[in-house]
């Protein structure tokens, strides 16, 4: 009897032990049996083998590499989210955007455009080829300037030894709505340049004056920005043929958004 027992108990010491030893890899499903994750919640227990968009669209995952994935399987990032997110911290309101602060810290913030300059170039004599740039030079300047440590020059070097007017940005971000009129029926595009860049941030085709157009312009640098003009022959007797000579007037009003 004593032997018995004692088997017995060796048995289950050994068991336990077996049980114990063995090293656990599992995948946790939460009404799925076939969890496609660490971690993995099916919110609306539908899932096939190999589950559709509009299945995988109410699961949650937890993947071994920490990844949380909402509306996704396989998430890329710490946090990633198929579909519409709703942030409700006391300041939500429409128009509002979504901002961080230096710490990565994001709330809800107006895009009240409170910071504004208006800069402004009367431009002498100047000809105008076809398809050709033509820098807008002339007396610059700032009608209103709300804004910290942005400046304006007549005698900057553009580059090349090329001496024109500019406006400096300092970083932020912004809104442009740029403006020219040459004292003529033209035809052509207006293009808004930044020293040591090829590429227009802006290019505008307009006919006989350019307004009403906006762009959001993002930089962590201060940026140097001039304009050109580009003459286009229409050829149409409604606008004047490419070149001409002539004054004009073009310019800036800047619009920094918080």
């Amino acid at each position: 009897m004593y032997k018995m027992k004692e088997r017995k108990n060796n048995l289950i010491l050994f068991v336990t032990f077996w049980c114990v030893s063995i090293p656990l890899f599992s995948q946790i499903g939460i009404n799925t049996d076939n969890p496609m994750a660490l971690f993995h919640v099916d919110g609306g227990a539908d899932n096939s083998a190999v589950p559709t968009a509009a299945q995988i669209a109410n699961d949650v995952v937890f993947t071994s590499a920490g990844y949380l994935g909402v509306g996704t399987l396989t998430p890329t990032t710490e946090l990633e989210v198929v579909g519409a997110i709703a942030i409700k911290d006391g300041l939500q309101m429409n128009a509002k955007v979504l901002t961080s602060d230096a710490d990565g810290i994001a709330s809800w913030q107006s895009t009240q455009l409170n910071s504004v300059a208006i800069w402004n170039i009367t431009g002498n004599l100047t000809t105008f080829n076809a398809d050709t740039e033509t820098l807008l030079k002339g007396t610059g300047t700032l009608k209103k300037n709300d804004i910290t440590n942005l400046t304006i020059s007549d005698a900057l070097d553009l580059g090349g030894g090329v001496i024109g007017s500019s406006i400096s940005i300092p970083p932020g971000r912004y809104i442009f709505y740029p403006a020219c009129d040459i004292n003529t029926l033209e035809y052509g595009k207006l293009h808004i340049r930044e020293v040591g860049v090829t590429k227009p941030l802006i290019s505008i085709e307009y006919s006989l004056s350019a307004s009403g157009v906006s762009a959001v312009i993002n930089s962590d640098t201060t940026k140097i920005i001039y304009l050109t003009f580009e003459a286009i022959d229409a050829q149409s007797t409604w606008f004047v043929k490419p070149g001409y000579t002539q004054t004009f007037v073009a310019g800036l009003i800047v619009h920094r958004i918080p």
